[in-house]
């Protein structure tokens, strides 16, 4: 007897991993959007790049606000990107909750890294612009 199976189309939902990457995708534009057209203008604990280099002077404070828009940028498309690869992959037990939570922690500490290198090479150790900068 033949049995005739029809492929049904699978149905994505959406996992912890889909989640999280289009989370920390639609909140690094916000961020990027934020910094780069409203930046932020006083000091403050949740306002800004918050990273000893940056805070070392306001223009290198202003410097860092400015510039780390585009890193985040590129990290907001490299994650709703990477949220969509479940539908393609569904059965892999690599999009879990602890690897996006690796991927995130990743990107922040390149872009952390990438902001402190670009404000070593504009500014001073005492945050006074380097002359050739």
């Amino acid at each position: 007897m033949l049995v005739c199976h029809h492929a049904r189309p699978q149905k994505f939902l959406m996992n912890d991993f889909t989640l999280l990457c289009f989370l920390y995708s639609a909140l690094a534009l916000f961020t990027s959007i934020r910094n780069k057209f409203f930046p932020p203008k006083t000091y403050g604990w949740y306002r800004g790049v918050q990273i000893k280099e940056a805070l070392l002077s306001e223009d290198s404070w202003q410097k860092a606000n400015h510039f780390v828009a585009i890193p985040l940028v590129v990290a907001s498309i490299v994650f709703l990107l990477i949220g969509f690869l479940p539908i393609f992959f569904s059965q892999s037990i690599i999009f879990s909750f602890t690897t996006v939570s690796i991927l995130i922690t990743t990107s922040n500490l390149i872009i952390m890294f990438r902001t402190k290198k670009h404000l070593k090479g504009l500014f001073d150790e005492h945050g006074n612009r380097k002359i050739n900068a």
